[in-house]
């Protein structure tokens, strides 16, 4: 019954398909557009965090959404937190730990100073042999304390 309009001039009917399919053509790009820009997005947002980018966030540029996308950028943004914080916190141990394991060395270099002043040639010998064995100590604690994975990261 719908169709009998059409039964009289079929251009009629080809022409309100192709209305319609433009129509609807419209409204899927429109859908799709909509659903896949917040993604795009968090995938630019992770790029940016994996290259040391820690101050990165995205709940502000997916916007008013209330949906499973606007909840997975809340959970992103909770994350880049997360692991700034513990990368910031990483780094402040590290700081610590170096200057608690440099003091003590740099007070013993000032004692093998004094020593080999104080002592005769004979015990100049054990005086070099802590003194090189102090300066790879002091290496060692540079090589475990700068670790190379962290440089790249603010």
């Amino acid at each position: 019954m719908m169709l009998r309009p059409f039964k009289r001039s079929p251009s009629i009917y080809l022409v309100w398909l192709g209305i319609a399919l433009f129509v609807s053509g419209l409204v899927c790009f429109w859908l799709a557009w909509y659903l896949s820009k917040p993604i795009r997005t968090l995938q630019k947002a992770a790029q940016q965090l994996s290259q040391g980018k820690l101050d990165t966030r995205v709940a502000a540029l997916i916007g008013n959404r209330r949906d499973e996308i606007a909840d997975l950028g809340k959970d992103f943004d909770f994350m880049a937190d997360k692991l700034q914080s513990q990368i910031n916190n990483q780094k402040q141990l590290l700081s610590d730990v170096s200057h608690e394991l440099r003091s003590p060395l740099a007070r013993l270099n000032v004692a093998l100073g004094l020593a080999r002043k104080k002592v005769g040639p004979e015990a100049q010998n054990e005086i070099q042999r802590i003194e090189h064995e102090s300066n790879r100590l002091d290496d060692l604690v540079g090589q475990v304390l700068t670790p190379v994975s962290y440089t790249h990261l603010r």
